[in-house]
């Protein structure tokens, strides 16, 4: 530990105290710094210089700079402190005082600066730092003064300050913790879906699995060995043939793991087991084998048609300009609903000027339990009016995820605009006036279905989707609102297993 001169609690880093022949002065605007090098990382807390004073009563100012390519002060402070005139010296030989900063700095190796300043004293000869000026010969700093207030520096030539620095160097970094490349299952559980299974394995630890499959028994070896010269069994090989492999469905490491098993035939017995890795390391560990029969594939249940609930709006959007047209943050809600038309339309139009119809329905499935498994959605719409230009490169209708409020408001027509994932889409020319269409949801629409609450859609024109200027002429649809007779509302009919 230290000497008692510099205090208990941490060791003397580096410093310069003989041959103290001579005397700097500083005080106001004239400042004073001792650089110092460090050849490794340190905690700097504890630093001391050799003064004495001229006039009395001000404290002292210290601070910890950086330095630049030339080794002079720079920067703003590192860490600061203030001592007292309390028990200073007045004689030219001069007191060793000792100063703490507020923080304890951690220190990478480099080049540092002590810097000494009383920025309340009356004149610029107040104060007193003790140097050897004759011979010296500390070989990792130089001294330095300033005469504005630490601005600019000149070195002060074959000097340098009596001072130390104390603290010490930080503990060791511990090694990180190893990375425990073994896992083990510890449960497993399986869904019924329509035509396979999803497996779902937990492990103790993070890690990413493949699953290995066959349809093939593994066979069965014993592991025999001679002891004292008898053939005794000591264990069991199993043999696994023609095997498949499916991965995980998330990404990374995970402590859940799930795989999706399709196409797995009625009365198909599979055996499998999980290998994998962690942190993209291959790991020693295996699960046991497991395995699963099909016994008949599921009738998923029908909920529908559900008819679209009264709120069903189109909200437009018209002007000169596409862009302005097609990125507006509100449009105007149609009344379209009302007598004698009823109806809810879709477009994209080029006249005059441009013309965008994003109609928004939605769907109370509350008959649908939490939790099902969703298989198929149809939804129907019951054709009003359908027109397409001849010209339009991109003909079709489009189902998005709805975003609009309980009651459709003119803002929901910015508010749909980022919301471009296609759920489902028909060709106009595929749809029959005056009949229902149907429009199958895809795997991302089906993503949206809501059991138990509101499932809100929003059917829109391709090219507004796709934000591609429309041909001149009207690429649009219209079908029957709720308004109308009840067998012409648009309906859903939802396929689902229940949970």
């Amino acid at each position: 530990m230290a000497v008692v001169e510099g205090g208990s609690k941490c060791n003397l880093i580096t410093g310069y105290t003989i041959g103290a022949d001579a005397s700097i002065h500083y005080g106001r605007h004239r400042w004073l710094a001792q650089t110092f090098t460090l050849d490794a990382t340190y905690v700097a807390w504890r630093c001391r210089f050799l003064t004495f004073s001229t006039w009395t009563g001000w404290f002292y100012h210290y601070a910890l700079r950086a330095t630049d390519g030339s080794g002079q002060p720079t920067g703003a402070d590192l860490a600061t402190t203030t001592l007292s005139p309390t028990g200073e010296s007045k004689w030219e030989e001069g007191k060793w005082r000792r100063f703490d900063f507020s923080t304890s700095n951690i220190l990478p190796p480099g080049v540092y600066a002590l810097v000494a300043s009383v920025p309340d004293a009356i004149s610029d000869t107040s104060k007193h730092i003790r140097a050897d000026s004759s011979a010296p010969a500390y070989p990792q700093g130089k001294a330095w003064i300033s005469d504005n207030d630490g601005v600019d520096w000149s070195e002060i030539p074959d000097t340098d300050l009596m001072f130390q620095v104390w603290g010490w160097e930080p503990p060791p970094v511990a090694d990180p913790e190893p990375v425990i490349s073994n896992w083990a299952p510890l449960d497993y559980t399986h869904t019924d879906l329509l035509q396979g299974f999803s497996i779902v394995i937990t492990t103790d630890n993070k890690c990413h699995l493949w699953m290995r499959w066959t349809d093939k028994k593994p066979l069965k070896h014993p592991l025999t060995e001679y002891r004292r010269g008898i053939l005794v069994p000591t264990g069991t090989r199993y043999c696994f043939v023609a095997w498949k492999e499916i991965e995980q469905t998330e990404p990374g490491d995970t402590l859940e793991h799930t795989f999706h098993c399709p196409d797995w035939l009625v009365c198909q017995t599979r055996y499998f087991y999980f290998i994998g890795t962690k942190q993209l390391e291959e790991s020693p560990s295996a699960s046991p084998i497991f395995y699963l029969h099909r016994t008949a594939d599921l009738t998923p249940s029908v909920y529908g048609p559900i008819l679209a609930s009264m709120d069903g709006r189109t909200i437009q959007s018209r002007h000169a300009v596409w862009n302005t047209c097609h990125d507006a943050p509100t449009g105007n809600v149609g009344t379209w609903h009302e007598a004698p038309l009823y109806r809810i339309v879709s477009g994209a139009t080029q006249t005059a000027v441009f013309f965008i119809e994003r109609a928004f329905i939605s769907f109370p499935l509350w008959g649908i339990p939490v939790g099902s498994q969703i298989v198929y959605a149809d939804l129907k719409l019951k054709i009003q009016i359908k027109v397409k230009t001849s010209s339009a490169m991109y003909p079709h209708i489009i189902i998005t995820e709805g975003v609009q409020h309980d009651v459709v408001i003119p803002s929901d027509f910015g508010d749909q605009l980022p919301y471009t994932v296609v759920g489902g889409a028909i060709d106009i020319d595929d749809l029959v006036v005056g009949e229902f269409c149907t429009i199958p949801l895809n795997p991302a629409g089906l993503a949206w279905i809501n059991p138990g609450g509101w499932t809100k859609l929003c059917i829109r024109q391709e090219m507004d989707v796709i934000d591609s200027l429309p041909p001149l002429g009207a690429n649009q649809i219209a079908w029957w609102s709720s308004q109308y007779y009840m067998a012409f509302i648009a309906n859903l009919t939802v396929g689902y297993i229940p949970p």
